[in-house]
This record gives structure tokens, C-alpha cells and sequence, in this order.
């Protein structure tokens, strides 16, 4: 890289020659202190030779990337300083994504200095100049990192963090107008998440932002914030608590728990216990106090991978005391609701795959052999690594009990599919079959007995059903699994909701056994046709299957999940 340096030395024009050593100064930085004698000097050039050139963005960039290299060598304030001088001089030339990152870098060191009121500033300046660009951020941003990791979660939650420090946590009437904002923003980080997942920013219907006036008695919303502050929002306000332990090892604690829990391991209930001390132990008494029964989880990273309804206080488990449901942005909880007749539902399932079969790789098909089964009849190869066997019994039972049409086998074709959606106003699509979530939405799928069902093909297949206005009340998956240890995976759950334009889905973390399926989902509708209220009916559903000495294990009950999308 020196020579390379002495031949930029060589070139006549200042201006190409200022080019050059940026390049050569950023080059020099992403080399560690190796290349910092080098930087320093490219950089410092550059910025020089711009000013004497009346250059103002070309010296931008340059003070921009040696601010960044006294950041990256722990030295703030010189930071700082080239910061505010860049700044001052893109009121020359603005352009909103240098005044997005010169904002954003002023925040951390601002914050690293420890002067939070001013951090705080920078952070909500740097959210301004990120909103006004978000749109044009490719999906795919750095070295194929999806941008909501490398650009959007980190202003987002530093920004939710600040608020809540500043806000000096909870019962101060005159700061809660900071943790309303913190919660918002909360919402907006997990809302862009999903956008990012369906690879779509433009073409997505926001969640909705509610108040706390419109949250009913008896509601409440529970959000993380970055696995370091947990949010309690009920219809008297926001509370706040801090997790006593450092967010790594609440994650750490979060994979292993999931991972325990989708294999029935002997540890899950230690774990279970510790993650509910951390997180659900702080808010109990508020719980209490504010007479909770039906608990919205806002999950954040791989929190997501966890069954919250087996949280475990060391007496019962989490859904013995609520009802619960999960939404991917702070949306208001489902309302208990007067009981009403089951509305009209199709029931699609697949026991026995037929030429889809053929269209899936080996690897698919062989990790498609793990999912539900009965037991003592899973089959390794060919078609009977496909099969289903209790889906047949699932939906003749549930054919009992519902207004139903059914598409078993042969007859959940794709095609069929389409046509019964587009002409019939169902409100409750039940699809028995396999459905896999992994952590790009281009890469999850249902499917159908001739075919896959992308994500974007089920929108497509159910686009007829938007036009008539008329939305899916529920949509229910009850043989799905996400990638384990993928904490976006279970984003594909919400995704798949989204795409049907469905109100709340229900599926399931990992493969459950047959059996244990197929009676949790008719004690469900049973439940759903009494209490009119899908999180209580899953609550019900789930309480019975931990009523039996079969189904003890959350293994077997856990591992569904309400994701609600409005109201």
C-alpha cells in the first residue's frame, strides 16, 4: 500500500489526488494499528488538499473517515471535534446519508464521554437524516448483512436506550412522554426487522401505534429493548425495569433455553426459571397490581426463539397465569371478546405428499423428516420422510367442528387452493402440512400437495381475498417449524400473516408430535368457539395439554405461539 501511495503522489490533479489518499486512508484505518501512520497521513492530505481546492464534500469525506479513525483508537474528543468540523462544512453541500453517519458517530462518542443529554440530541438527529433515507437503503447493505442489522437496529435501540436513562425510569409523570417515545421507537425498529425479512419496505401495511388510553383493563404490552430493559405498557402508562445481568448473557441464556426446550432436555426448567427471575420477575408485581391477564410479548432478537408461555416462576409456568400472544411491533393486545360462532374456515392438509415431493431438494426433504410425527412412525427416506399421517385425523376432527370446507391430499393442489380462497369469504384458513421458516423469507415455504407455496405466492394467492375487503380473522399453520438457533427465523410466522393480509396466525417453534398437535388444535377451536378470543382459547388449549401426564414437557405445548398483527 505504500507504493501504491507514492504513485498517488505522482498524480497532477489535487482534486483526483484527494480521492486517492481517502481511498487509501480508509484502506489504511480497516488494517488496525498497522496502517494508522499511513491513514493518518492520507487522510490528513486528503482533507488539505480538498480545502485548498474549494472542495467542501470531497474535505467531508475525508475529516468523516479520520474521525472515524480517532473513534476506532479510542480517542473521543479528537472525534468529536473532526465531527462538528465536518458537519459545519456539509452546510455547504448536504447530503443526507454523510449527515446520517457524521450525526450517528457524534451520538456514540458523545455517549462513550459520557454526556447523555447531548448524545440524546445527536441520536434523535441522526433518526431524522436515517428517515429521510431509509427507503433507498438496499435491503442488502454491507458485504450482504441485512441493513437493518448494520444501520437501522443500532440508531434505533441507542436512541430507545437514551430515553429511557433520561426518562429516569418509571413513575415520573413529567419524563413519560420519553418512554412513550422509547416504546415507538421500539416498534419501529421491529417493524423495519420484518420489512427487511420480506425484503420489501415500500409494499408493507405499518403496524399499528396505539396509546395507552386504548389499552383495555386487563391488557398489556411487554417489549425488550436491546435484552437490557424490559417494558411493562398497560392502560395506566409505561414502566420500565432494568435486567440486572449484561445483554450477552441474557441471549446466551435465551438460545440455550430454546434449544433445551425443542429436544426435551432435563434443563429446560432451570432455564426456564432463570430467564423468568430476569425478565418477568421485575414487572410481577405490576402484572398484579394492574390485574393483567392478557400479556402482548414484543420479543427482541433471539428472545424470539423463545416459548415465553414456559417461562417458569417456580411454581407454574407463564401461561397458567396469562393468556399470551406475540406481535412483531408494539401493536395493541387482542381484547376479550364476547363469545360468537366460529366463522367460516377452510381446512387445507397434506398426510401424503404427492408430486411436490420431487420438486425439493435432498436437503430439504431431509430436514422436513424431522418435523411432527407419530410416534414410533417416522420414516427417513422418500415419500414417508414427507408424510403426515396425523393430519388426516386432524382435519376430519376439526370438520366436526367447524363450518368447514376441507382439501386433503389430492385435492390441496395450489390451483384448488387459490380458487376456494378467491371465492369463498372464509375468515379461519387452517393448512395442515409442512411449512418452514429460515431466516430469509425467500427461503420459507408451505407446502401444497403438487407444489410449494412461497411466501410472496401465498400473497399472491390471497391478493382476490384482499380485494374483497374482508380480512383472514386468523390464519393457522399446525405443522410449521423455524430454523433452530435463527433468531429471524421466527419472523416467518409474522411474515406469513402479513403476506395473507391475516390478523393473527398461529404456529409452532419447532416439530411437535402428532398427537399432541392434533389435540391441541381441536381444544383451540373448542376453546375459540366459547371464549370468542384467541389468545384465552390458546391459553385453554394449552393448559389442558399440561394438564396430562402425557404432555407435561413444553416440548409439547410451548412450541405454538399467536402472532397478532392488529387488533
Amino acid at each position: 500500500m505504500q507504493t501504491l501511495a507514492r504513485e498517488v503522489d505522482a498524480v497532477d490533479d489535487p482534486v483526483a489526488r484527494a480521492r486517492y489518499r481517502i481511498n487509501i486512508g480508509a484502506q489504511a484505518r480497516s488494517l488496525g494499528n498497522a496502517g494508522d501512520r499511513l491513514a493518518y497521513t492520507s487522510l490528513n492530505e486528503a482533507s488539505q488538499l480538498a480545502a485548498a481546492g474549494g472542495q467542501a464534500w470531497l474535505q467531508v469525506q475525508a475529516l468523516n473517515e479520520l474521525a472515524q479513525l480517532y473513534e476506532d483508537r479510542g480517542r473521543p474528543q479528537d472525534a468529536l471535534v473532526l465531527t462538528d468540523d465536518a458537519l459545519a462544512r456539509s452546510a455547504v453541500d448536504p447530503v443526507p446519508e454523510m449527515l446520517m453517519k457524521l450525526h450517528w458517530r457524534r451520538a456514540r462518542v458523545l455517549r462513550a464521554m459520557g454526556r447523555e443529554s447531548a448524545a440524546l440530541e445527536a441520536f434523535q438527529r441522526t433518526v431524522e437524516h436515517l428517515e429521510a433515507i431509509r427507503q433507498d437503503i438496499p435491503i442488502t447493505y454491507v458485504d450482504g448483512v441485512s441493513s437493518f442489522r448494520s444501520t437501522f437496529e443500532p440508531i434505533y435501540l441507542g436512541l430507545a436506550e437514551l430515553l429511557i436513562k433520561q426518562a429516569g425510569g418509571s413513575g415520573n409523570a413529567r419524563n413519560a412522554p420519553m418512554l412513550v417515545r422509547a416504546r415507538q421507537i421500539v416498534e419501529r425498529v421491529r417493524q423495519t426487522e420484518l420489512q427487511d425479512y420480506l425484503g420489501d419496505r415500500c409494499g408493507i401495511t405499518a403496524l399499528n401505534e396505539v396509546s395507552a388510553s386504548r389499552l383495555a383493563a386487563g391488557s398489556g404490552i411487554f417489549a425488550t429493548v436491546d435484552e437490557q430493559f424490559v417494558l411493562l405498557e398497560t392502560d395506566a402508562g409505561i414502566d420500565v425495569r432494568q435486567v440486572e445481568i449484561e445483554a450477552t448473557r441474557v441471549r446466551n441464556l435465551a438460545r440455550a433455553f430454546a434449544a433445551s426446550v425443542r429436544s426435551s432436555d432435563s434443563q429446560a426448567l432451570p432455564q426456564a426459571q432463570a430467564l423468568h427471575a430476569l425478565l418477568i420477575a421485575p414487572i410481577e408485581a405490576l402484572l398484579a397490581a394492574r390485574q393483567v391477564k392478557l400479556l402482548t410479548v414484543v420479543p427482541d432478537g433471539p428472545l424470539r426463539l423463545v416459548p415465553m408461555a414456559a417461562l417458569h416462576d417456580g411454581t407454574r409456568y407463564l401461561v397458567e397465569k396469562y393468556a399470551l400472544a406475540t406481535a412483531t411491533g408494539t401493536t395493541e393486545p387482542v381484547r376479550a371478546g364476547a363469545p360468537r360462532g366460529l366463522q367460516r374456515a377452510l381446512l387445507a392438509g397434506m398426510s401424503t405428499p404427492g408430486p411436490v415431493s420431487a420438486k425439493l431438494s435432498q436437503n430439504v426433504t431431509l430436514a422436513l423428516a424431522s418435523t411432527r410425527t407419530l410416534r414410533g412412525q417416522r420414516s427417513d427416506d422418500g415419500l414417508g420422510a414427507l408424510a403426515l399421517p396425523g393430519v388426516a385425523e386432524e382435519i376430519r376432527s376439526l370438520s366436526g367442528k367447524l363450518r368447514a370446507d376441507r382439501l386433503l391430499d389430492a385435492e390441496f393442489t395450489v390451483e384448488r387452493f387459490r380458487k376456494q380462497v378467491s371465492e369463498q369469504p372464509y375468515e379461519v384458513i387452517h393448512i395442515a402440512s409442512h411449512a418452514v421458516f429460515s431466516a430469509n423469507a425467500s427461503e420459507s415455504f408451505v407446502l401444497a400437495f403438487d407444489d410449494v407455496i412461497s411466501l410472496d405466492l401465498l400473497h399472491t394467492l390471497l391478493r382476490e381475498k384482499q380485494q374483497q375487503q374482508q380480512p383472514i380473522e386468523l390464519l393457522t399453520l399446525s405443522a410449521c417449524q423455524t430454523a433452530e438457533g435463527d433468531d429471524r427465523a421466527p419472523l416467518g410466522l409474522a411474515g406469513a400473516a402479513l403476506r395473507a393480509q391475516a390478523r393473527s396466525a398461529l404456529g409452532s417453534l419447532w416439530p411437535v408430535d402428532d398427537q399432541a398437535t392434533k389435540d391441541l388444535m381441536i381444544a383451540f377451536y373448542d376453546a375459540l368457539a366459547r371464549e370468542g378470543n384467541k389468545p384465552l382459547a390458546l391459553q385453554k388449549a394449552q393448559r389442558a395439554l399440561l394438564a396430562g401426564a402425557s404432555y407435561r414437557h413444553p416440548f409439547f405445548w410451548a412450541a405454538f405461539v399467536l402472532t397478532v398483527r392488529e387488533p
